[in-house]
């Protein structure tokens, strides 16, 4: 009775998820996605080759593949273990397995699989190229999973296994199906949304219009990648800095453009008229709106705001609005983040939705809205400043000059850089790479664009490629490999990444004569250069797969469809291995910093609520292997959580301690204007002690009687990027008096003193 009881409890939880999938709205059923493709005003068509690479190997091939792994797949006791982890019973797994091979045999099996060109494509050549069985591993274990959600009711599957083995696997499956993701948000299927892309290169204006229909509605929602970029459209708006749509230029008092910005809103010529910016350097108070703003560290509510601007993790997915923003749309294929913006592309109910970005993207939200019932016209824009690359490379750091943006991939290579600089010419320079905070990125870019700050030179990464407004005349790459955390080793740059970067070179508007305007790209060694001239000769690759993880309330679903006391860690498994997918999309890649996170929670915070856990599990905290340590910091938190207290003490912290005693030694060095000792060191422990307060800031908004001392924190914040922004500002300074002090100290301890001899004495003796 009691296994009864629970099977019919399992299949009422599967036909409620599959009834919520089929469910579709009345557009969605009426009209399928109508796609238009426009140019924007003084811009045209960019060229561009969209077509899906058709692939040597057929699905057949694919599948015989596939099959070869299976008979090492089935008895790998670390498969077993994973499939006993999601409820299937020791004594059911060889007639289950039995089952599944010989529909395999017989060919049925592969129905249940995709047979899309680029799906089998990716497929075959990560089956190709893995070199372990991780990607079979996966690929026939999705295949199990699919295989029985379609097979519920058949024959084989009833003799091999348990009815209540085959309710929970398929609804399991059924719960982590994203081939319908775009049902799981009703309140935008309930609209019949206006999808409006601005696609283009750097430096091609084309936030502007976006900017201006935001501006001009009576509700809207911006959201963007980064802290700073949020908080500009929130002071702008406020301000009345943003010209909305319709304004008569005519009539403007304060026409003159603000250069002074990080988004990417030239001014637009329109029909022969003189080029008008969105972003005005003086405030109207006839253009001002009412802006709220929301990170995930701070929030800054301002009465009686129908404008939101926030970063994309925030994105608001209950309150309808007539336009909304979404910027950076390029990022939707990035393996860590993407999948917030596959969230807003999908569900941001809005009546008119502006997104920005790369073309590459077109494709992949055009595949992504397919079943929607949206209408989508996509805008593109050409650049506004000319860019060419150079015929010859540098050659040699020492021929940098001002206004040059000097690229490198690695902390260390980055330093080195600046000091190599900074010695042979005699130039300063600003400081820009992923682990600083957005803060103090964008102020070390400041200083960089200032004539008067004395720093003249830009030393950076791929970090500067969003979000900075900088006034680059030369982008320099020193090296077009970077080391990738997935395969653990150096990987040339993309094409995309390439021209990303080097598109930074020659803002437009932001130098005083004509021939400045001109960007330029060049490399440091020679034998990169042709590199870098194919990158930019070669048409635009569109983005293979957006990223998805879990969608809100997804886990604890998933949690209920699992065996009782599933752990956290369990339900990521299920989402790598069990989840549906059509070819667009991928599941976000979890590296050991996450499954460290999962881990925690499930042993510091396992008392809370499904729904508690998996606010918890969305804490900002890197993935990536160089960040492991910051990761550990962050959990840290989560264990003094969980403590008798229940409280956590940030200044007490055992993971915060030797992190502010960092920020002691920085702030005592900025007060007496002296340098730090080991200051490689203490940044470093400052960049983590940043990402760790943030975490905390975040985790406030959800608990805030647990995570009390929010000003606290926030005061804390903007200390650290203070002392960020000194010690990168006063490194050459301390750095070239600690090198002269070493030297003399060479050349004094190279001299030793002669002692003399008294003279012999001559014997006045006669002979």
């Amino acid at each position: 009775m009691n296994v009864l009881s629970r099977s019919l409890r399992l299949l009422a939880c599967s036909r409620a998820t599959v009834s919520a999938y089929l469910t579709r709205p009345r557009s969605a059923v009426l009209s399928a996605v109508r796609l238009a493709s426009t140019a924007s005003t003084g811009a045209s068509p960019l060229s561009t080759s969209q077509a899906t690479t058709i692939p040597h190997i057929s699905a057949t091939q694919l599948h015989q593949k596939l099959a070869s792994f299976f008979g090492e797949w089935s008895s790998s006791e670390t498969v077993r273990t994973r499939l006993r982890s999601f409820g299937i019973a020791s004594t059911e797994l060889n007639p289950l397995l039995s089952a599944f091979s010989a529909s395999i045999r017989h060919g049925s099996a592969w129905r249940s699989m995709s047979d899309d060109p680029a799906h089998i494509e990716r497929l075959w050549n990560a089956l190709s190229t893995d070199g372990t069985m991780d990607s079979a591993d996966r690929a026939l274990n999705q295949l199990l999973y699919s295989w029985v959600a379609d097979n519920a009711s058949s024959f084989e599957l009833r003799t091999a296994v348990s009815s209540e083995t085959i309710f929970r696997m398929v609804a399991v499956a059924n719960e982590l199906d994203y081939r319908r993701l775009a049902n799981r948000f009703s309140d935008a299927r309930r609209l019949r949304r206006k999808i409006i892309m601005h696609v283009g290169p750097t430096n091609s204006g084309k936030t502007h219009n976006a900017l201006s229909a935001l501006a001009a509605a009576r509700s809207g929602q911006y959201m963007g990648p980064l802290r700073l970029l949020a908080f500009e459209i929130f002071s702008r708006l406020n301000s009345g800095q943003i010209v909305p749509l319709g304004a008569d230029p005519a009539s403007d008092p304060y026409p003159e453009p603000d250069e002074q910005t990080n988004l990417d809103a030239a001014p637009l010529p329109r029909n022969g008229q003189p080029a008008l910016s969105a972003i005005r350097a003086h405030g109207d108070p006839r253009y001002a709106r009412k802006c709220s703003m929301i990170t995930g560290e701070e929030r800054r509510d301002v009465k009686g705001s129908t404008i939101t601007a926030c970063t994309v993790e925030m994105c608001d997915f209950q309150k309808l609005s007539d336009v909304a923003v979404i910027d950076e749309i390029q990022m939707i294929a990035d393996p860590d983040r993407g999948r917030s913006w596959t969230a807003a592309v999908l569900g941001v109910p809005a009546r008119e939705v502006h997104i920005c970005g790369e073309e590459s993207a077109v494709p992949l939200v055009e595949a992504l809205l397919r079943d929607t019932g949206d209408d989508i016209v996509v805008n593109r824009y050409q650049r506004l400043s000319p860019l060419r690359v150079a015929d010859e490379p540098l050659g040699d750091l020492s021929n940098v000059q001002e206004g040059d943006c000097v690229v490198a991939f690695s902390r260390s290579r980055i330093f080195a850089a600046k000091a190599e600089i900074e010695r042979r010419t005699k130039l300063r320079c600003a400081v820009a790479y992923g682990r600083l905070p957005p803060d103090v990125r964008s102020e070390q870019a400041a200083l960089f664009n200032d004539p008067n700050s004395g720093f003249d030179v830009l030393v950076g990464s791929d970090a500067l490629g969003m979000g900075l407004n900088l006034k680059i005349r030369r982008v320099i790459f020193t090296q077009i490999s970077k080391y990738s955390g997935l395969t653990s080793c150096e990987e040339q740059l993309s094409n995309s990444a390439i021209k990303q970067i080097g598109g930074r070179a020659g803002r437009f508007g932001l130098h005083e004569d004509n021939d400045a305007n001109i960007g330029i790209v060049t490399t440091l060694k020679k034998e990169d250069l042709p590199a870098v001239k194919a990158a930019f000769d070669s048409p635009i690759t569109p983005l293979a797969q957006a990223y998805v993880d879990f969608t809100d309330g997804t886990f604890a679903r998933l949690i209920r469809a699992l065996p009782p006391g599933s752990s956290a860690v369990v339900a990521l498994d299920a989402l790598t291995f069990c989840s549906r997918l059509p070819p667009h999309l991928e599941t976000t890649v979890l590296g050991k910093g996450m499954r460290l996170m999962f881990a925690t929670v499930d042993s510091a915070v396992y008392q809370l609520t499904a729904r508690d856990r998996e606010d918890a599990l969305d804490i900002p905290c890197p993935s990536s292997k160089s960040e492991d340590d910051t990761a550990i910091a962050i959990l840290e938190l989560l264990r003094e959580w969980s403590g008798p207290e229940g409280r956590v003490d940030i200044t007490r912290a055992p993971s915060a301690a030797g992190l502010l005693q960092a920020l002691d030694e920085a702030v005592k060095a900025q007060q007496t204007g002296g340098p730090v000792a080991k200051p490689t060191d203490v940044l470093t422990r400052l960049e983590t002690l940043h990402k760790v307060l943030v975490a905390y800031a975040w985790a406030f908004w959800k608990w805030p009687s647990a995570f009390y001392a929010h000003s606290t924190v926030i005061s804390l914040l903007r200390t650290g990027e203070q002392c960020m922004n000194y010690m990168l500002g006063s490194w050459a300074k301390h750095a070239i008096h600690a090198s002269l002090r070493k030297r003399r100290e060479r050349r004094e301890r190279r001299y030793v003193p002669v002692k003399l001899r008294a003279p012999a004495k001559i014997s006045r003796t006669a002979v």
